[in-house]
C-alpha cells in the first residue's frame, strides 16, 4: 500500500486531502488550507556496544519482530537530538548510562506492516557500567560474539550493520 493512501484528512483543518504532483513527487495537499503533507522517514537511533569482539543485543518484546534480537535503540521523540535520544533509549531499556564515541553510519529500513520508512543512525557507544534490567520494549539482553550472532535478527539494517562490523573487527 502506498503511504499516500494511509492519510485521508488534513491534520490542520480536517478537510479531505488530495494527491497532487509537487516538486516532481506525488504529495497529499489540502485544497482548503494549502497544507502539504510531507511524509518523511522516521528517525531512529541504535547503539553498537562492544565488549571485546562481542556486541550487546536486545530481544524485542513487541511487534514487529517480537522475540527477535536487535541492537538497542528506538525512535526519536519530536524535536529530540539524536545523541539525547540514544542516551534516553539505553536508560529506558537497559538502565544503562553511556558515552557516545562516534557515528558508525546511517542506514535506511522499513518498519513493520505499515512499511513506514525509517532512517537509522547507528552510534558506537561506550557503556558506563553494565546493563541493569531489560524493560520497556525489550525482554532480554546478551552479548554475542560477532562470529556467532543469533539467527533471528529483527531488521534488515541491523543485519547489514552487524555484517559490516564482523568484517571490520
Amino acid at each position: 500500500m502506498s503511504n499516500l493512501l494511509k492519510y485521508k484528512f488534513c491534520p490542520i483543518c480536517g478537510r479531505p486531502l488530495k494527491k497532487k504532483s509537487i516538486e516532481h513527487k506525488q504529495r497529499l495537499i489540502c485544497g482548503a488550507c494549502d497544507f502539504v503533507f510531507y511524509q518523511n522517514s522516521k528517525p531512529c537511533v541504535a547503539a553498537i556496544i562492544m565488549r571485546g569482539k562481542e556486541i550487546l543485543l536486545t530481544k524485542r518484546a513487541i511487534a514487529p519482530f517480537k522475540g527477535y534480537w536487535d541492537t538497542p535503540g528506538g525512535f526519536l521523540e519530536e524535536g529530540e537530538a539524536p545523541e539525547v535520544g540514544m542516551k534516553r533509549e539505553l536508560m529506558e531499556e537497559l538502565g544503562l548510562r553511556c558515552r557516545i564515541a562516534s557515528l558508525f553510519g546511517i542506514f535506511m529500513d522499513t518498519y513493520g506492516k505499515s512499511g513506514d520508512h525509517i532512517l537509522n543512525l547507528y552510534y558506537i557507544v561506550e557503556a558506563l557500567g553494565s546493563p541493569k534490567h531489560a524493560v520497556d520494549d525489550i525482554d532480554d539482553y546478551a552479548f554475542f560474539p560477532l562470529t556467532k550472532l543469533p539467527k533471528k535478527l529483527a531488521f534488515h539494517s541491523a543485519r547489514v550493520v552487524l555484517k559490516r562490523l564482523s568484517t571490520e573487527r
